[in-house]
């Protein structure tokens, strides 16, 4: 396998000259330009983005562009890191281990932690009025964009799968979208 560094982008080309391409920083126009230059020396057949209601840099044109060149895309992280389930509170976080990653991540502390917070009161509802867990609204809405073949959702425990495979299954509504893009753009204001 032959590793090739372009800005943040690693792309891995194996023998059958099929790539993968994964950003862990941030999926930006260096990902657009790592893809176009590449489709010249090997055929890109999936994108691995990291893509959550708070991190949607995905969004700007990665998703258009894959759909438009017949490249999958694998998201992870869409429950960022717990965040988006329901289970973290200020006193949760306050008994993570002293060298959990979490600890040193900006999505967990303030001011994000805080705002991010208050947007999980409000989701809660919104899964709730449609008889599912927060966990499921958090794939569920990564889920609704055409361009994004699959989530990588990370479990620890067997219960974890379980309660959120059923998201893959669930078509948000348009009302629910609205909403919820609301609730997400208060956010971003309150964190200007």
């Amino acid at each position: 396998m032959q590793t090739r560094r372009l800005g943040y982008t690693d792309l891995k080309l194996t023998t059958r000259s099929s790539c993968v391409v994964r950003d862990e920083f941030s999926v930006n126009a260096t990902t657009q330009y790592a893809l176009r230059n590449t489709r010249y020396g090997a055929e890109v057949t999936s994108l691995q983005p990291p893509y959550s209601m708070l991190h949607r840099e995905a969004e700007d044109g990665v998703l258009d562009y894959c759909a438009r060149n017949n490249i999958g895309v694998l998201v992870y992280s869409p429950m960022q890191r717990g965040l988006l389930t329901g289970k973290f509170s200020r006193q949760y976080l306050t008994k993570l281990a002293p060298d959990d990653h979490r600890r040193k991540n900006p999505d967990f502390q303030e001011p994000q932690f805080g705002a991010t917070l208050e947007l999980v009161e409000k989701l809660k509802k919104i899964a709730r009025r449609n008889g599912k867990t927060l966990a499921q609204l958090a794939i569920a809405w990564v889920l609704r964009r055409p361009q994004v073949t699959a989530a990588i959702v990370g479990a620890r425990r067997p219960a974890q799968i379980i309660e959120t495979a059923p998201a893959s299954d669930w078509n948000l509504s348009r009302e629910d979208i609205e909403e919820i893009e609301k609730l997400l753009g208060n956010r971003q204001e309150k964190l200007k």
